[in-house]
């Protein structure tokens, strides 16, 4: 007879400048709610300043903690078999990122994927079309100042060189593998 667990990951993954701690009140409810069916992974590999360095650096980061996270729970007798995340602001951009990196890496082979939500995403940008000097000033700025995130949320940055596509225009592009 087997003592193996099977048992559901759930990864909540915070926006920029944020901490696990944000994500707080979601994982104290899904805890109270499903308990030991569960394993909830608050991430902290992108707090503070590490959500400058761009969604897909982000991403990389949060797809190796999680496949650790599922070792680890492994060696301790669980095995994951459902997955979902959860990201909030630039953590659900991270999280879709992260979701197509899993795919490429084969982690969806042995672990069937539930649920990706997010909330308060910019799945657009935050670029502000206006022609006013203010939105002018508000796009230099914040495409400069949050960094690579930064340009990568006002679609400036240059991450397909080959087909001159920005991030988020890869992301949302479905023959992009």
């Amino acid at each position: 007879m087997s003592n193996i667990q099977e048992i559901s990951l759930i990864v909540l993954s915070h926006g920029l400048w944020g901490n696990k701690n944000h994500m707080g009140y979601i994982e104290k409810k899904l805890d109270e709610k499903y308990g030991d069916a569960i394993h909830i992974l608050n991430a902290s590999v992108n707090e503070a300043k590490y959500t400058y360095d761009g969604i897909d650096i982000c991403g990389r980061r949060l797809a190796d903690e999680i496949e650790s996270t599922v070792v680890r729970l492994g060696k301790n007798g669980k095995q994951i078999t459902r997955f979902s995340i959860i990201g909030y602001s630039l953590g659900g951009l991270i999280a879709r990122y992260t979701i197509g990196l899993l795919g490429q890496r084969g982690f969806f082979n042995s672990i069937e994927p539930d649920y990706y939500i997010s909330f308060a995403t910019p799945h657009m940008g935050v670029k502000i079309p206006s022609p006013s000097l203010i939105s002018k000033a508000f796009n230099y700025m914040s495409g400069r100042l949050v960094s690579r995130s930064g340009e990568q949320l006002q679609l400036i940055d240059h991450f397909d060189k080959e087909n001159d596509k920005s991030m988020l225009e890869v992301l949302a592009d479905p023959g992009n593998k």
